[in-house]
């Protein structure tokens, strides 16, 4: 991709809230120079923004924007998601709502066509500001003349999904003083209140790397994923979501808190309650809470209906066909079932072949806990966290809801029987040790540790802040963030062949005590253990000593590019952007690779598989180049975009 186009693109990003006609964007002062249509913007508001044109600051660039041959009918899109309501990823009208809108931009032609559609849609007056962001990210993935395009930080897009409202004014208020004069503003974590134990989990559950990871993932592997364009989705829905869920309740016992239980759908009180402190500031709505011993109750709104009932007979009708090994498919057609065919049943994607019969279970299963504290709508209040991608993993029932969505594909891998040892057998090839080193100096082997570090976001690029001559440049905010040292593995692995093999090489972890302290077996740590590590390697006849950096994880990106960063790569690139094949912003966080420490010290087990790398080998479609340097892959997780997974194995539980 271009670099001009790559701008052109990324500045529609800036302040999402705000009409693009109405000031600068970028460190450029790029501007939007957009029809005066008023049906579109609205007359009086485009007569004041050329105006303020006038009279800010000095336009280096501007980016011209073309009538439409026609505006398409937009109407549905506002019934189904007002523009003044939060978006919700799992509701079935903001769906319908988002795949019209993302429907418009994928029938564009060109680049040009698609700039000046996704443009006119960003401020339409129908359209939703979250709707109109999940409906052009994921269309700009899948779009063939948008390869290359880098999405900046979406926790620099949508930072009212992470701080509170008085962040929120702090930020307002260093806006307004002179960029030279403005302190950077503290965001702390949230205290620990020793009446409420789950808060002992904020930091992880709030932060900003792991809820933008959710996000992301689900953009990439969208509910309307058409079929083929992204490889064993299902079966990816249901490993990422539980390693997620793993790794929470690795927290958990590093916090002397118990594993996470499941919800039950059978009239059972929701004993955590949550209160976000949330405020959307596009929507200016605040998010809805859940009071202790929340009862789950059928939902019957203006806007949505959910009968627990229904949840209950998909859960059945589910688990019905994992004892019979098999989907009824729309005509009762017989349906072979595999995990990847649970996953798109259970999630309720477009590529479920039933959805009437098996239902929408983990979708609305969301819905109805995102508005379990106004039900019916008596008090016209917003919808909860669980409503959305970006916000849900900041809510205890998240994990609960998850961990009864977890418990049933874990039914169906159960029934799969246990590995024959053939299967498990690579004659020949044995790891004799394993170990692992810290950075630090002097550190002991097999010794790891984990920090507190501050990550700077600038809130500028998304709060709907006001602009002027002398008030331009990044408001800075600090969050604080779980980090690690980083380590080495160090591997060894006999070849007792004589001649080279490649092989496979997956490193996991999981806990050695439970929250008791007591020893775990390996049937309990079964369900605890998390994938640090997936690589290939070629292992020579006789002893191989292999080291490993911990920051080449297969499941781990560093922190997203923010704009500052996007920027300063377009002004020192003069070709055009690589292509990125795996998807940049996809990725568990490399900061929280590792689960929190205590002083005193926590035992773990690290678990190393080798398998034949023959056998694992998946023939690449070959459509895309190799991810340029300003990218880094997140293989296990989020795959390879518009091709086939890279690994022909089951994804190991």
């Amino acid at each position: 991709m271009e670099p001009k186009t790559q701008l052109k693109f990324m500045y529609l990003f800036e302040r999402i809230g705000e009409p693009l006609y109405f000031g600068p964007r970028g460190a450029d002062n790029i501007f939007y120079m957009v029809p005066m249509n008023p049906i579109i913007t609205g007359l009086k508001t485009v007569i004041g923004a050329v105006a303020f044109r006038k009279n800010g600051p000095v336009m280096k660039n501007t980016v011209v924007i073309k009538s439409p041959d026609e505006m398409p009918d937009l109407s549905m899109v506002g019934k189904l998601c007002p523009k003044n309501h939060l978006f919700s990823y799992f509701s079935d009208n903001h769906l319908k709502a988002a795949m019209r809108v993302k429907e418009i931009l994928m029938k564009q032609q060109s680049s040009d066509d698609f700039l000046c559609m996704t443009t006119l849609c960003r401020d339409h007056p129908m359209v939703n500001s979250q709707l109109w962001l999940f409906a052009f990210a994921s269309s700009a993935l899948e779009r063939d003349d948008m390869r290359g395009f880098k999405i900046p930080s979406f926790v620099e897009i949508c930072p009212d999904l992470f701080i509170s409202p008085t962040i929120s004014r702090l930020a307002q208020e260093q806006a307004m003083m002179p960029a030279a004069n403005r302190k950077k503003i503290p965001v702390s974590l949230p205290p620990m209140n020793p009446l409420n134990p789950e808060s002992a989990l904020a930091y992880f559950r709030e932060d900003i790397g792991l809820n933008s990871h959710h996000y992301h993932w689900h953009l990439v592997y969208t509910r309307d994923s058409p079929k083929g364009k992204r490889d064993r989705k299902g079966e990816l829905f249901y490993y990422m979501h539980s390693q997620m869920l793993r790794r929470y309740n690795v927290e958990r016992l590093g916090n002397d808190l118990s594993l996470t239980q499941p919800i039950s759908l059978d009239d059972e009180n929701i004993v955590e309650g949550y209160f976000p402190k949330l405020y959307s500031t596009n929507a200016g709505r605040v998010w809805g809470t859940r009071q202790t011993n929340s009862v789950l109750q059928n939902i019957d709104r203006s806007d949505e209906k959910v009968l627990i009932q229904d949840l209950r007979t998909w859960r059945d009708r589910i688990l019905e066909a994992i004892d019979l090994k098999y989907i009824l498919g729309p005509n009762r057609e017989m349906l072979p079932l595999t995990i990847d065919l649970l996953g798109d049943v259970i999630e309720s994607s477009t590529l479920a072949p039933n959805e009437k019969f098996y239902g929408s279970l983990h979708n609305l299963g969301h819905v109805l806990l995102a508005f379990i504290h106004d039900p019916l709508e008596l008090h016209r209040e917003e919808m909860g966290v669980m409503g959305d991608t970006p916000t849900a993993m900041r809510d205890p029932v998240f994990y609960r809801w998850h961990t009864f969505i977890d418990d049933i594909f874990d039914k169906f891998k159960v029934s799969l029987g246990p590995y024959k040892w053939e299967e498990l057998i690579w004659k020949g090839i044995q790891v004799s040790s394993i170990s692992v080193k810290s950075s630090l100096p002097d550190s002991q082997p097999n010794t790891l540790h984990t920090n507190w570090m501050e990550s700077d976001i600038d809130l500028g690029r998304g709060l709907d802040i006001r602009r002027g001559p002398d008030n331009g440049g990044p408001v800075w905010a600090s969050f604080v963030n779980l980090n690690h040292v980083s380590f080495i593995y160090n591997i060894s692995i006999t070849n007792s062949g004589q001649i080279p093999f490649p092989a496979t090489i997956r490193i996991f972890m999981a806990p050695r005590h439970s929250e008791r302290n007591r020893r775990l077996n390996l049937s309990n740590q079964r369900k605890l253990f998390f994938e640090l590590d997936k690589f290939p390697h070629t292992l020579k006849p006789g002893k191989n000593e292999i080291t490993r950096q911990s920051k080449d994880s297969s499941v781990t990106i560093p922190f997203e590019q923010s704009f500052q960063q996007l920027e300063k790569i377009v002004k020192f690139t003069d070709d055009n952007i690589p292509l990125a094949e795996a998807v940049c912003s996809c990725g568990w966080p490399s900061h929280l690779l590792l689960p929190r420490a205590k002083p005193e010290g926590v035992a773990y087990d690290i678990y190393v598989i080798v398998s034949n790398g023959a056998e694992d080998q998946i023939k690449r479609k070959g459509k895309t180049e190799l991810p340029g340097q300003n990218c880094k892959e997140s293989l296990s997780f989020c795959g390879i975009l518009d091709d086939l997974y890279p690994d022909k194995r089951a994804m190991v539980t």
